[in-house]
């Protein structure tokens, strides 16, 4: 199971003429996609909530994350931030903090605001012998 807690975001960039943005963190593995809460009007948001993608095989250490920070909108949601993040350490040692982990916009770029998560890996169960 990869488990990842996304505690919080700060300093993000604000993307309303009025109000602030409504973020949230949409999270994609291995072709699954999960979402937080939104948190309205709020550019430095705590969502405290974890983030199950139950997985089947061993996980080899190559595998990454991919994060999304976006604004919620009636019609089309905005991208305010993303990051990709190497699993590597966390499955070597079963878990990894990222207390202040850097955005890029969509050409990679450095942009203000971050990401506090911690990832935990907990390797699949050997199936038992029927029969």
């Amino acid at each position: 199971m990869l488990s990842i807690e996304v505690v919080s975001a700060s300093n993000l960039k604000n993307l309303e003429r009025i109000g602030k943005s409504d973020p949230y963190v949409k999270l994609k593995f291995q072709g699954q996609e999960k979402k937080t809460k939104v948190v309205d009007n709020n550019l430095n948001p705590e969502w405290g909530e974890t983030l199950e993608f139950p997985v089947a095989a061993n996980l080899s250490g190559g595998e990454s994350l991919e994060l999304t920070v976006m604004d919620k909108e009636t019609l089309k949601d905005r991208m305010m931030g993303k990051a990709s993040i190497s699993l590597a350490q966390a499955i070597r040692s079963g878990q990894q903090a990222f207390p202040a982990q850097k955005l890029v916009d969509k050409s990679s770029k450095s942009i203000q605001g971050s990401v506090n998560l911690t990832i935990r890996y907990q390797a699949p169960q050997k199936g038992g012998g029927g029969g």
